[in-house]
């Protein structure tokens, strides 16, 4: 997810998500676990042309501290 706050008590939330691709996957995840991954984006196709990412590498991790990622400038670039 990718936060934005926009004062002391509100906040912009969007959910960010990439399809992955991994074969011969040895491991079952479970829901909420939390996993790192290395990989390689390249272009994919679910209903249209999409970024998936070919995992070359995966681990499960803890949850971390602050489970939001912030934008670099503190901003927000809208879509509408």
């Amino acid at each position: 997810m990718i936060i934005d706050q926009l004062s002391n008590d509100t906040a912009q939330v969007i959910v960010v998500g990439f399809l992955c691709e991994y074969e011969n996957i040895s491991t079952t995840y479970s829901n909420n676990e939390w996993v790192e991954l290395e990989g390689t984006i390249a272009k994919g196709f679910y209903h249209s042309d999409i970024p998936v990412i070919q995992v070359t590498n995966i681990k499960k991790i803890d949850c971390p501290c602050d489970i939001y990622v912030y934008p670099p400038d503190g901003g927000f670039a809208s879509i509408l």
